[in-house]
Formats: structure tokens, sequence, C-alpha cells
């Protein structure tokens, strides 16, 4: 691991997150309107219901592990920008709830449900996590010296929110350190929500964390936005 002091550096990743989205580009006039959804075909409907055979729905295990710890959970999770655009809202997933419809894949529907459990848990003493802020999860780990952060989300506002609400519940303890996991931006790249008036804050990340994150947001920047909008349907 390497330790990087002169935080300012990450001023000049902060705008690739942006950047990324906005290479995506706005949907087209066909995309937007009715809000409603397709039937699904009979070859989807069996198709889903025959993966649905397969699979245990009623073990109520992954719920229970999935709401283990939580100590609360925000009365509405909603982050904007500056500008009042909404970056992040959770209250725009409650549609999933009950058995998940005919054109859905009904263990990714499971998965998603387990998903909108979020809040602040307790991990094990002294460890915590805050999910659903982000399309990442931020922890805590509290030292002797203040709050050791793992993975400060994807931006400044949803990393903010998150400290903000975690302080409400576990006490004003600062920041001693900021660990960075790994080189995806959702695992840094709302660092500077974090720092606020403690810029001298120690950052720990890997070893040729730079190069990487250069090099895989900014070089490959183009057809990592291309092949997310395959995986996540932004233009749906």
């Amino acid at each position: 691991m390497s330790r990087i002091h002169n935080w300012q550096k990450f001023l000049l990743l902060t705008p690739l997150y942006a950047a990324l989205v906005a290479c995506q580009g706005e949907p087209n006039d066909t995309t937007v309107g009715d809000q409603g959804n397709t039937p699904a075909t009979e070859f989807t409907i069996r198709a889903n219901a025959g993966l649905a055979k397969g699979l245990d729905l009623d073990d109520p295990r992954d719920f229970e592990d999935a709401s283990r710890g939580l100590i609360a959970t925000p009365e509405s999770l909603l982050v904007s920008l500056d500008d009042g655009t909404s970056i992040w809202n959770m209250a725009s997933y409650n549609f999933i709830q009950d058995e998940a419809p005919d054109t859905v894949n009904p263990s990714l529907w499971r998965q998603a449900t387990l998903n909108n459990i979020h809040g602040l848990f307790e991990v094990t003493d002294g460890v915590y996590q805050l999910r659903g802020f982000d399309l990442s999860n931020m922890s805590l780990i509290k030292s002797q010296n203040g709050w050791i952060v793992v993975d400060p989300l994807t931006t400044r506002e949803t990393a903010k929110a998150a400290i903000e609400f975690a302080r409400q519940h576990l006490g004003d303890e600062p920041i001693s350190a900021v660990i960075f996991t790994h080189s995806h931006i959702d695992h840094f790249g709302g660092v500077l929500g974090l720092l606020g008036a403690a810029p001298d804050v120690e950052i720990i990340a890997p070893v040729g964390f730079m190069a990487e994150a250069t090099s895989e947001n900014v070089i490959a920047g183009t057809t990592m936005s291309r092949r997310s909008m395959f995986m996540y349907g932004s233009q749906l």
C-alpha cells in the first residue's frame, strides 16, 4: 500500500465521474414518455417461471442477513446537487416489492429487493457500514484517533450525506484516515465530501493507484460508458 499525502491530486479525478455520465448523453425522444412496460412474451414468462422453480424464494435467511445489525434507516434518502438536480433517490426503487413480475428475472428481483434494505449497519464491534447511499457501500472503522473510512462512494454529495447520517447516530468523530481498496471510481470518487475542513487526512491506496485510476477512467472511459449503457439500460 502507498500513502498519498497530497490529496489535492484527487481534484484532477473528481470530474471524471461527471465526464463518464455525460458521455452517455440524453435519452432519445422515443425512449421517454409512457412509463409503462411492454408485456413479457410467452418465452420470457416460461423462462422466468422455470428459473423460479429452482429457487427457494421463501427462504428468509437472505433477508435476515441483509437486515442484521441495522441501526437506522433515513426517512428520505434523496441526494441532490447544489442546483437541486437529484443524483441519488432511494425512494425511486420502492416499486420493487412482492413477487417478481413476468418481465423480470426472479433472482434479480430478489437481489434488488435485498438491496432496498439500506441505512447504517453495525457489522461487528467497532466496524460499521453505510448501504444504499450510492452504488457502492462505505465502511467505517473506529480507531483511537477517529474514523478510518473505507471506500468513500462515488460523489462528494453522497459521501457527505452518508458520513453525516453516521455521525447522527454514532457521534461526531473526526476522520483520521481514508482507504481506497481499488481504482473503481465508486470506491474513491466521493473523497472530497469527507475531507471538509480536514484536508490533511491520510489517504491510503494500493501501489499504482493513480496510474490505474487515470488509465481506467480516462483512457478507457468512453468504452466503459458505452458498456454501462448496455449493462444498466440507461437509455431505456
